[in-house]
């Protein structure tokens, strides 16, 4: 554990990584994991499988003939932003960053699921918690024993109602689509 303190834990694992090999068994607190090179176009060296991937994603998802096919609810979006944003601003202040994100998250939805979430402000706050939560150091991820830990963290409160607001939502929303 004192080869993670003081780096960002991706770079450590990495030099980890380069140090003992591609495998590495983690003993982190009471929590035992094993780390091996990835294998995905993210963390993948620069190399064949990378431009393979590379190849794959651009021809199929990033292509032309796909995002052409999509144009039109791109343009809808963002034409329902700037008429939001042209209402919102008659003398007052917009907040730029999350009808951004608002409209990212509706492109997205549309996009994937071809329908727009119900509840988008409630996601994208649940999303941001989330993040949040699983980007910080948390010492009760190191010893799950301690259930104590949860709660003084306040881990536990804040993970403990996102699956039952959000879950049934979703479901619902797929099956009415």
């Amino acid at each position: 554990m004192h080869n993670l303190i003081g780096a960002l834990p991706h770079h450590a694992l990495r030099n980890l990584a380069a140090e003992y090999g591609p495998i590495v068994h983690l003993q982190l607190g009471e929590i035992s994991a094993a780390t091996w090179g990835c294998q995905n176009i993210a963390f993948s060296p620069h190399g064949e499988y990378w431009n393979q991937m590379k190849r794959i994603s651009l021809t199929e998802l990033l292509g032309p003939r796909k995002t052409r096919s999509l144009r039109g609810v791109r343009e809808a979006v963002v034409s329902e932003m700037i008429e939001s944003v042209r209402k919102k601003s008659v003398g007052r202040p917009v907040n730029l960053t999350e009808t951004f994100l608002g409209m990212t998250n509706t492109i997205t939805c549309k996009t994937a699921f071809g329908y727009q979430c119900v509840d988008q402000d409630e996601f994208l706050g649940l999303t941001r918690t989330a993040v949040q939560a699983a980007a910080g150091f948390n010492l009760a991820d190191l010893y799950p024993s301690l259930g104590f830990l949860q709660g003084l963290t306040g881990l536990k409160n804040q993970a403990s109602g996102s699956p039952k607001r959000v879950g049934p939502d979703l479901r619902q929303d797929h099956q009415a689509a």
